[in-house]
């Protein structure tokens, strides 16, 4: 699985966990806008199920996402509007 942080971030302080565990923390998040994309995390994840956790407390937000990983599984994770917005795809994304 990988989870890209994509649009809206503006030096956050991001926190990542898939199934209890943490897999990401990093301060300083900021979306190159030119690209569309903050950071990426590669994750190998055993079971067929992800509960992934993302918490954003530099913009006192958090969201909760259950996954079925039956093939290769790409999610983007932006903050648009004031809330967190997730997109799944098949196929990796594509930046410019």
């Amino acid at each position: 699985m990988k989870i890209d942080l994509q649009n809206g971030y503006s030096n956050d302080l991001v926190v990542i966990r898939v199934n209890g565990k943490e897999v990401f923390r990093k301060n300083g998040v900021t979306t190159k806008l030119l690209l569309g994309v903050a950071d990426s995390i590669q994750l190998e994840v055993s079971d067929m199920l992800a509960k992934v956790d993302v918490d954003i407390p530099s913009k006192d937000l958090s969201e909760t996402m259950s996954l079925r990983l039956s093939a290769p599984t790409y999610l983007g994770i932006s903050v648009i509007g004031g809330q967190i917005a997730y997109m799944i795809n098949k196929e990796p994304f594509a930046y410019f």
